[in-house]
């Protein structure tokens, strides 16, 4: 009975991968206990952080490379 709308900007380009991202990150909260509302915020902050993290890679094509952004998701 109720939705909600967070505010965001687009980030031009295609970056393979980030739904699955979205997906896992928003699950993973939701079933730990976090409220939707806050965790799709969550999955919405790693998403832009590992895009942020893969800007210099030539290929887009690749993929977001996870691995080089661990450290930087356990802070959000």
């Amino acid at each position: 009975d109720s939705y909600f709308f967070l505010e965001y900007q687009e980030i031009p380009g295609l970056f393979h991968g980030t739904g699955d991202i979205f997906s896992a990150v928003l699950i993973g909260h939701t079933m730990n206990g976090t409220p939707l509302k806050q965790s799709t915020r969550r999955a919405m902050d790693v998403v832009r952080a590992m895009i942020d993290c893969n800007r210099d890679i030539d290929d887009n094509m690749c993929g977001i490379f996870i691995e080089r952004c661990l450290d930087l998701v356990r802070t959000i």
